[in-house]
């Protein structure tokens, strides 16, 4: 199965949500269970509105690439002794499509949402 995988941090206080995938989504609140909840719904909200576009979707990293992406990771503040980390699965519709290179058709506007997530929590992480 597909996955868009988030990275949620702590930082100043409140939680932040990261998506490597999509860097325009922002997500943030006061507990990292909310701060997933409203990353999970922007995710979302950006795959709906590119496949009723017709947009093409990105290449999605995975866990182990983004583990990796040291520059990504200091331009967003993570540090992985206290960071979260969580996955969104794409419905089985969009997992088949090649990625960035093919513009998805959505031809009613209208497709099922990716399904409960899985997640993965680093063993020095607190969630609040």
């Amino acid at each position: 199965m597909e996955q868009v995988v988030l990275v949620m941090a702590r930082l100043n206080g409140k939680w932040r949500a990261y998506v490597r995938d999509f860097p325009d989504i922002q997500a943030e609140g006061t507990s990292a269970s909310e701060t997933y909840r409203r990353a999970v719904r922007a995710v979302r909200g950006e795959i709906h509105k590119r496949w009723a576009a017709g947009l093409p979707l990105p290449k999605f990293h995975t866990y182990a690439e983004i583990r990796i992406d040291e520059a990504w990771l200091r331009q967003c503040g993570i540090r992985w002794c206290s960071a979260i980390v969580r996955t969104v699965g794409l419905p089985p519709r969009l997992q088949a499509l090649p990625h960035s290179d093919v513009r998805v058709q959505g031809a009613s506007g209208k497709m099922p949402l990716p399904t409960a997530p899985a997640f993965c929590v680093h063993p020095n992480a607190k969630a609040s």
